[in-house]
């Protein structure tokens, strides 16, 4: 199923279930106001709510490459999954980072792809994946390492065609049809304002990490997808721990519903001890 695809059914959905939906619209902060929320519009509008679930998804790092975003919707991706695979049947690639999901990445498409050139700016692959997958890589017959190296241009018509890669001051042009980039993300959550413990890299802490570094007092019962503010959900991408795939996304909105059910038959008193320290004390 294509993300379009996707999109159209839960519009469906939305309609079926007489929700409301605001497109485009910027969520600027949310506020706790005694048992409920306040979320509050870039534009200054308010909504009030008994549960917040947080699905902002990330940005993910894009290379600066001259003529790159040309081929943004067409033969540029951030994830390397069976159905990428089948696109690359006998055709070379290049796969862009030097990092264990770079790594994986290019032993995956290596078993479709005629030749996979691994692009790394680091000087060496052990400077940040794992010795496993180095081995690997530098074993592996269809696999072109890269290092010091980064794609600084692309080529193509309607479709990519090559990429030019430079090494210290020597430029390279490889033949490739496609390029998978693997260089980081960030959580999109710039501008927010909600007080939710995070993680060093942003990502929203939830169910035993969130209880760890919450407020409650211990044994306190918390939901595997709730956050250390009671009634806020984080799911999908945003989420620390979460695998970055559309399908475990979509898995964890069904499972956020049944505890979102939960969280409201229980009631939001119930969940907060008296005289704990709440996320506004603290």
């Amino acid at each position: 199923m294509s993300g379009t695809e996707l999109d159209d059914r839960s519009l469906l959905q939305v309609r079926k279930f007489g929700a409301t939906l605001d497109i485009p619209t910027t969520v600027q902060e949310v506020v706790e106001d005694e048992d409920r929320f306040r979320v509050i519009f870039e534009d200054g509008r308010e909504v009030t709510s008994d549960v917040v679930v947080l699905a902002t998804g990330v940005r993910y790092r894009s290379l600066p490459a001259a003529g790159l975003d040309r081929f943004q919707t067409s033969n540029l991706f951030y994830a390397a999954t069976a159905q990428e695979a089948r696109m690359c049947v006998d055709t070379p690639v290049a796969v862009v980072g030097g990092g264990n999901s770079a790594g994986q990445a290019a032993l995956f498409l290596a078993r479709t792809s005629s030749r996979v050139h691994l692009v790394v700016r680091a000087a060496g692959l052990g400077a940040g994946m794992s010795r496993y997958l180095v081995d690997q890589i530098q074993h592996h017959p269809r696999i072109n390492v890269l290092l010091s190296s980064e794609v600084v241009e692309a080529h193509g018509g309607n479709r990519l065609e090559a990429v030019t890669v430079r090494h210290g001051d020597v430029l390279e042009k490889l033949r490739v049809g496609h390029v998978f980039v693997f260089i980081g993300a960030a959580p999109a959550t710039t501008g927010l304002k909600v007080d939710v413990a995070r993680d060093p890299d942003g990502y929203i802490l939830t169910g035993a990490e969130a209880e760890l570094a919450g407020a409650r007092t211990e044994g306190s019962p918390r939901f595997s997808l709730e956050t250390t503010i009671p009634g806020v959900f984080a799911i999908g991408d945003v989420r620390h721990g979460s695998v970055k795939r559309m399908t475990s996304a979509v898995g964890e909105g069904v499972s956020v519903v049944r505890q979102i059910h939960e969280y409201l038959n229980e009631g939001r008193h119930s969940r907060v001890c008296a005289g704990a320290p709440t996320s506004r004390d603290t």
